[in-house]
Formats: C-alpha cells, structure tokens, sequence
C-alpha cells in the first residue's frame, strides 16, 4: 500500500511540474501568478466615470396668439386685393367724416351719396372708384350712368371710375354718383376707393343702403 501511494504522490508531484497543472507557478490561477485576482501585481480594471447625465431643455411653451394677430380669428378684414390697375391692393383704412348713403333702383342701378364732413378731406378727393371684387360678396361688373356736374366717369376693368380735374368734394355738399351693378345680390354696404389729385389712394368710403 505504501508503495502505491508512494507512486501516486510522485506521479502527482510530476503533474503540478506541468506548465498547464493549476499547481504550476505558470498557470493563471495559481497565487503566485501575476495574472491571479489575489496577486498584488495584477492590473486592477479602472472603474469608468459615469457620464454626467444631460439636463433637459424646458420645453418652449408656445405663445397665444391674441386676436388681431395674423392668421386668427378677430383679425381685421382688410380690403381684398384689386385686380391689376385696381387700388384694392392691401389693406385701406376707412374714411372718417364723410358720410354716403345709396338707393338701389330697377335693374339694379345705384344711386349713391357723398357728403364730405371733416375739413381734412375737403377739396381733397378728385376721385371716386367702384370695384367689384372689393364688395361683399363680391359683384360682376359695375358700369358708370351718371356723373356729377364737372366730373365725368369712365370704364376701368370691371369697374367705374368717376373722376374731375376742377370740381373735388367739398364739405358740406351732396355729391350724387349714379351706376349699374351687375351681381347676384348687392349688400347693405357698398365699398368705395377715394383718391387724390395726384391718384393716391386715401382710403375706404363705406356708403350704407337707405
């Protein structure tokens, strides 16, 4: 039996002598191994830094628009554009201190009212123009019958042109314009264009149905 055992305990100490025997100074897992966990010198995994995390953005809170601002509701109806050679273009304010009334007659032939207050636009307006597109809901056509004395009309596109040279409204003087409208239905309100002397666009006379 001992020399059995003899021969085991040579056979095994032959075995540890192997490069691959976990008993071998060689082999990893021995303690004596720099590669071993336990051994002083092996390398340590260095820990890595955590990121710091990134703040999030407050998210933009998005503006009300108030009404009167483009795109909303309660926005102001400007005039619509003009066809091309019309003073329709962009938006026009409305006259103050200059009252129109007009009566609508068979086959819808206007007879329409001017009658300047304020100073301001006194010997001002030389020019009174009616367009279709420019009403609401817009007309077809509009066609000149009758001028006031000194002034005179004339076709411009789908619309009427009254116009003078020497005769521009005065306060406290009632200007009759006379003209037929072409249109499925003619509103409680017709839009008129004043212009000056030179044919700058003063702005919207707003004439209401009697």
């Amino acid at each position: 039996m001992s020399f059995l055992r003899n021969l085991a305990q040579r056979i095994s100490g032959k075995e540890s002598e192997k490069p691959g025997h976990p008993d071998h100074p060689d082999h990893p897992d021995h303690p004596d191994h720099p590669e071993h966990p336990g051994h002083p010198d092996h390398p340590k995994k260095e820990k890595k830094e955590k990121k710091p995390k990134k703040e999030k953005k407050p998210k933009k809170e998005k503006k009300e628009k108030k009404p009167g601002e483009e795109g909303e509701p309660g926005e102001e109806e400007g005039e619509p554009e003009g066809e091309e050679g019309e003073p329709g273009e962009g938006r026009k304010e409305t006259l103050t201190g200059i009252r129109s009334a007009f009566i609508v007659t068979e086959e819808n032939v206007i007879d329409l009212y001017v009658h300047v207050e304020n100073d301001a636009y006194s010997n001002v307006i030389y020019d009174i123009e009616v367009f279709p597109r420019v009403q609401t809901p817009p007309w077809k056509s509009v066609e000149g019958r009758e001028a006031p004395k000194d002034w005179r009309f004339e076709k411009v596109d789908k619309g009427v042109k009254f116009y003078t040279k020497t005769a521009p409204l005065l306060t406290c003087q009632r200007t009759k314009f006379k003209f037929r409208v072409q249109a499925e239905e003619i509103s409680d309100r017709i839009r008129l264009h004043a212009t000056d002397i030179d044919h700058n666009n003063l702005g919207i006379i707003v004439s209401t149905r009697w």
